[in-house]
């Protein structure tokens, strides 16, 4: 009994996949039919406005699409990118693909960004700020 309680547990995890080696599955159908829902609701006076249905519809589209360019780019980004922005679009249930996509890509495209003079400080407040070199 346990041999086979230890070969089990050993199995399980092996099959245990880390989040950064894999797109996590999310359901982006509920998250679409509120956001149609809301985009409806606004546009109640627009006579050209989209059926819940079909904003719905082009919703799943549009994450499927996501998705798919996801599982195409996956290996691109670092493994800390991956498992921070998969944790953080888990998060809340109103999760969607292109919310995930849009974080793995500012954190890449941040980490491109040329290194700016850290002895620069800002004074001032709003639009008026000023730039001084230390």
């Amino acid at each position: 009994m346990i041999v086979s309680l230890s070969a089990a547990l050993l199995g399980a995890n092996l099959l245990a996949v880390p989040v950064a080696d894999r797109i996590p599955e999310l359901r982006v159908e509920p998250n679409c039919r509120a956001a149609s829902v809301a985009t409806t609701d606004m546009r109640a006076t627009d006579s050209a406005q989209m059926s819940e249905k079909d904003a719905t519809d082009l919703c799943v589209k549009t994450e499927n699409d996501a998705k798919a360019k996801l599982q195409q780019e996956w290996g691109q980004f670092t493994v800390a990118d991956r498992n921070s922005c998969s944790n953080l679009a888990e998060l809340g249930g109103g999760s969607t693909y292109t919310h995930l996509l849009t974080c793995l890509e500012v954190a890449r495209d941040a980490r491109q960004l040329p290194q700016t003079d850290t002895n620069v400080t800002t004074t001032g407040q709003g639009s008026s700020s000023v730039l001084r070199s230390n």
